[in-house]
């Protein structure tokens, strides 16, 4: 759950305060597999979908959905991570396992929720990313890859 607070410094700094705004310590977890679908609904996006095995959801308040913006011929035009609040989506129980029972990688479904087009990121586009210093330049693979392995070694 640690890198995601990375992710969301990729963020519009309004979606930052949206997450942080209250209190600094909440926690929101992610699923990078692009399950969702994104919509055009004037300035913003309405995103519905199902997310496998989202680590740590049941500790989080936001979420951060991969989800593929298609337009309206149907066509995908970009890859884009979404970011919810948990009024916005329902965790359906499906992680029984006998060891990493802490993590709670349940599933996760969102229904039509309106996405400020703020609450956005594109990794196609990367439109964000050329402001933003060389560490948050660095490829979303390379960085959740070493988060991952680095404390196992």
């Amino acid at each position: 759950m640690g890198v995601n607070t990375w992710h969301l410094s990729l963020f519009d700094e309004r979606a930052q305060r949206d997450v942080w705004g209250r209190d600094p310590r909440t926690l929101l977890c992610e699923s990078y597999a692009p399950t969702g679908r994104l919509e055009r609904v004037g300035d913003e996006f309405r995103l519905s979908g199902r997310w496998s095995r989202c680590t740590g959801i049941l500790h989080a308040s936001w979420l951060m959905a991969a989800a593929v913006l298609v337009g309206e011929d149907g066509a995908a035009q970009d890859f884009l991570v979404a970011l919810v609040p948990r009024a916005d989506f329902v965790v359906e129980s499906s992680w029984n396992s006998v060891g990493l029972r802490g993590i709670g990688a349940h599933d996760v479904v969102v229904s039509g929720a309106v996405v400020p087009r703020y609450r956005t990121f594109g990794w196609v586009s990367g439109e964000q990313l050329g402001t933003l210093a060389p560490l948050y330049r660095l490829p979303q693979p390379t960085m959740y890859t070493h988060t991952g392995t680095v404390p196992l070694l």
